[in-house]
């Protein structure tokens, strides 16, 4: 079964790759972002090649960034003068947005939103743009965990059109896995069926009452039968441990 699956996913995502890469146009849109980028017309054949060609794309951007940023800091300062908060952060995102290497995922982001596919395409894309190769592309799978979302590192699942309930069926096991690496995967919280009297209990406690008073003042605001000095005592208890698995 779980073989099987994979196979499957593989086989499918295979095809949609193929489909991508046999469209005239897309084509033309690598040709051109290839040109534009200093890439091989027919991508890299070597990991060196890539290499060198990162390595190039990094020095372009600390070359721009040193470049401009006396200029930029004239306008940065000019905008705060004005109070301009506004037209500084929009000064700042456009800077940004000329450093090469911003401006080559920029085109990259563009080109998979163009072609609606999934976000997690992006690097499968670059690849296949970098080395001319769908083997290369190392598509991702239609679900992906995202661990240590949030200020308390929740888990989250990240789908996309094509993800099926099987996908998400065949992933369980390891959300599970996930799952009891939580912060709070001690904390599982459990139905409580006697919480409002446990609650009742802890704040009579807290207001100085003796169990037996409980005993008595819980006996008539519930309507029970027979609501002990020790069941008093176990309903405080439950509340206190309830009260202290909320904390970190």
């Amino acid at each position: 079964m779980k073989d099987s699956h994979i196979t499957k996913t593989r086989n499918r995502l295979h095809q949609k790759a193929k489909i991508l890469i046999s469209d005239p146009k897309f084509q033309e849109e690598i040709k051109s972002l290839r040109k534009k980028w200093k890439i091989s017309e027919c991508g890299f054949v070597s990991d060196v090649e890539n290499q060198k060609w990162h390595n190039w794309i990094c020095e372009a951007s600390d070359e721009f960034i040193d470049g401009n940023r006396k200029a930029e800091a004239e306008v940065e300062n000019m905008l705060i003068k004005l109070k301009d908060w506004l037209g500084k952060e929009k000064a700042n995102k456009e800077f940004n947005n000329r450093v090469p290497i911003n401006d080559f995922h920029r085109d990259l982001k563009n080109l998979v939103s163009k072609y609606r596919l999934p976000i997690n395409w992006l690097e499968s894309v670059k690849r296949y743009l970098i080395f001319n190769n769908i083997e290369s592309m190392m598509i991702p799978g239609n679900v992906s965990i995202v661990s240590g979302v949030g200020e308390r590192g929740a888990l989250m699942l990240e789908i996309n059109a094509d993800t099926t309930l099987e996908d998400i069926k065949f992933m369980w096991p390891m959300v599970m896995a996930e799952q009891k690496r939580l912060p709070d995967k001690s904390k599982k919280f459990q139905p409580a069926p006697k919480l409002d009297i446990d609650k009742r209990a802890f704040e009579l406690k807290n207001l100085g009452h003796k169990m037996a008073e409980i005993s008595d003042i819980i006996t008539n605001e519930f309507g029970l039968e027979d609501y002990t000095y020790k069941e008093a005592s176990e309903s405080v208890k439950r509340h206190k441990k309830r009260l202290g698995s909320l904390q970190a």
